[in-house]
């Protein structure tokens, strides 16, 4: 205490206590008790300062109530006793009595106005009151009678703060660092404001300055990374948190923003390394397990990604996300029997979940067991019977197995109800030109091109649909080039176009562009068949012959082509 001297006694008493303090007394033990006090209290001259360290006692031992009584006790003894009327107000208001805690907090401050903590608590309590015009009030008096310090003001820019007058505040809290610019905390106060006004390049000012001041202070470097964090200058952000990390700040929040910040920076390895860290830290939590889990796939360690994942599934074998992921894993990687396993596993869980009966057929899909593939897609239908996306696909598995009336009834369905994709619009209109359904399919092969105007497979169908019926050819000319737009290398695009000027007599071109599409079709034999039709417009009557006797010879003998030979052969004669 500043304002007594220590009595004589009393001091010997406590370095005698630090003594037995350092000569390895045990960790805990009190060496200060009640007899010793007891004996403090007699010392001459020191009765208030016994009385005081009698209460600092029973607070460090957390004997609040005894140690309000203590207190007041010193302050009745001396009356210009600051400590003690500032501890009182500090117990008080934490028990809750707040106008007891303002009245000796004004008593501490009336004796040493500078005393931060009684200002402090003053502030508080005030606050906890909802009598903040007061503690303005009485801070403001301080002010004009001439005690000025950085600490009323910090309190002031808090007291308005709560007032909701944010401009006011920001005043204060500059003029806090203006009175006292060395105090670190000042600074940092005032970058928290800045950067709640959106002033940015205040608050960086703010967060370094207090940052230099306060070097040993991890909390300050903490906001001034996560400053950086939030302004996305993710690489200063970097160098603050990785100083945190070396200190051993909080240290799990800090490894946890340096995973997501190396992450942003496309850092996987790094991200990972930190994620290892925290693993450490907090072997069970299953929230970092699930994100190492993610870092080890991405990095392509799919073994250690796949045992995480196990892991997560063991700890809450009813939450089937691990297991999933798991599945889709196989599926990537082409483990097509692994995967069988795993969806056989979560479906031994939940018989009734439609994502892993799909995924199910979808494995038996690529290791040509199709009879089992339709037949998980019909356990997923029987489930979800309007599953727009599982009757899709079951469509799809019943036209790939020749089923194709019961593929377009499912199409219908879908449609029915409000399906639109790509997917089942084109799936639908070429089923329905396969079944001879003419208008049907030009009607959804045209809606296709309308909602999707970029599906080039769509608008080269409709296009080459068109030109084989000789309708429409300049909307044909039209959507095949649309096509090769897309895919100007695609040779059956560009069969097309040769079909429609084949169509639209547009001879020569015609013959220009099959030729181009069959130096890139490998012999397909209806690009040649083409070719060869328009060879002969040209008078090429050889080149078209030896086209269709190569047609006849490799793909087997078809009526109408042997009569086009034949043709060719009596002009001949």
């Amino acid at each position: 205490m500043e304002e007594k001297a220590i009595p004589r006694r009393i001091t010997w008493i406590l370095l005698a206590a630090a003594g037995m303090a350092c000569s390895g007394a045990p960790q805990g033990e009190n060496l200060l008790d009640h007899a010793t006090w007891e004996e403090a209290e007699s010392a001459s001259g020191g009765e208030a300062w016994a009385s005081f360290l009698h209460a600092r006692f029973l607070e460090s031992q957390g004997e609040w109530k005894e140690a309000i009584d203590a207190y007041r006790k010193a302050a009745e003894e001396d009356p210009e006793g600051v400590e003690a009327r500032t501890r009182l107000a500090v117990l008080l208001h934490e028990e809750g009595e707040y106008g007891e805690a303002i009245r000796y907090a004004r008593e501490a401050i009336a004796l040493d106005p500078s005393r931060e903590t009684a200002l402090s608590v003053l502030a508080k309590s005030y606050l906890a009151k909802g009598e903040t015009d007061e503690a303005i009030a009485r801070f403001e008096k301080l002010l004009a009678e001439g005690e000025e310090s950085g600490s009323i003001h910090h309190l002031l820019a808090t007291l308005h703060q709560a007032r909701g007058e944010d401009e006011v505040a920001l005043r204060q809290a500059e003029r806090a660092v203006e009175v006292d610019p060395e105090r670190g905390l000042y600074h940092y106060y005032l970058a928290e404001r800045y950067r709640r006004a959106g002033r940015d390049e205040g608050a960086e000012r703010e967060y370094r300055e207090a940052a230099h001041l306060s070097p040993n202070n991890a909390p300050i470097l903490h906001s001034l990374g996560e400053f950086y964090f939030a302004s996305e200058r993710y690489e200063e952000a970097v160098g603050v948190f990785d100083e945190l990390a070396e200190r051993g700040y909080r240290p799990f929040e800090v490894h946890y923003r340096l995973v997501g910040i190396h992450l942003k920076l496309q850092r996987t390895e790094e991200a990972l390394r930190h994620a290892e860290v925290l693993k450490e830290l907090e072997p069970t939590n299953l929230r970092l397990r699930s994100q190492l889990a993610d870092l080890y796939l991405a990095l392509g360690r799919q073994e250690e990604g796949i045992a995480e994942l196990r892991l997560l599934w063991r700890a809450r074998p009813a939450d089937l996300r691990p297991a999933k992921k798991i599945a889709e894993v196989h599926l990537a990687r082409g483990d097509f029997e692994a995967a069988k396993e795993t969806l056989r596993g979560i479906l031994r869980q939940n018989s009734s979940d439609v994502w892993a009966w799909t995924r199910l057929s979808y494995a038996h899909f690529r290791l040509d067991e199709e009879e089992e593939s339709v037949t998980a897609l019909e356990a997923a239908r029987g489930i979800e019977p309007e599953n727009t996306e599982v009757l899709l696909l079951l469509g799809n598995a019943y036209v790939g197995g020749g089923r194709i009336e019961l593929g377009w009834d499912l199409y219908r369905d879908a449609y029915r109800l409000g399906l639109r994709s790509a997917d089942l619009l084109y799936r639908k209109g070429v089923t329905e030109d396969r079944l001879g359904r003419t208008e049907d399919a030009l009607r959804t092969l045209a809606e296709l091109v309308e909602k999707h105007p970029d599906h080039d497979s769509g608008l080269n169908y409709l296009g080459y649909m068109l030109a084989s019926l000789g309708i429409r050819l300049d909307e044909a000319e039209d959507l095949v080039l649309r096509a090769l737009e897309r895919e100007p290398k695609n040779a059956f695009y560009r069969d097309s176009l040769g079909w429609v000027y084949f169509q639209q007599g547009r001879h020569s071109e015609a013959v220009r562009e099959l030729e181009r599409a069959a130096r890139g079709s490998e012999e397909d034999p209806v690009i040649l068949e083409h070719l060869a039709d328009a060879y002969v417009r040209v008078g090429a009557v050889d080149e078209a012959a030896r086209i269709y006797r190569w047609l006849l010879e490799t793909r087997g003998e078809r009526e109408d082509l042997m009569v086009k030979l034949r043709s060719l052969e009596q002009e001949g004669e």
